[in-house]
């Protein structure tokens, strides 16, 4: 055939902005900021450096700016949610960053 088909259920928009991540139940220890890589309407991918440790199943409040110049033709604002962390993979060989795969617990808030 040419190409990997694609088997998710969702589309997904790639959407390249920084992510603020609180997890839920603890203070400033397991806070970070992450890269989108893809969202969708169920949840999205990021990639970080992490110091500490994320397993699947952790709860985050997710907040992040969608620009306005962005090529998807979507309004500038923020869209904030709570996400479970679904897995956590390497990103790449030796760059020490991983991608976190978190899916939507909470339809996500949008706010121009």
């Amino acid at each position: 055939m040419g190409g990997e088909l694609e088997r998710r259920k969702y589309r997904r928009l790639h959407i390249r902005t920084d992510i603020l991540c609180r997890k839920i139940g603890s203070e400033y220890t397991h806070n970070f900021t992450a890269n989108s890589v893809n969202i969708s309407t169920q949840g999205l991918l990021a990639e970080s450096i992490l110091q500490k440790e994320i397993q699947a199943g952790d709860l985050f409040n997710l907040e992040l700016d969608v620009p306005q110049e962005d090529s998807t033709n979507l309004l500038g604002g923020k869209v904030s949610a709570y996400g479970k962390v679904v897995r956590v993979v390497e990103a790449h060989q030796n760059t020490g960053r991983k991608q976190i795969a978190f899916q939507f617990c909470t339809r996500p808030q949008y706010e121009i």
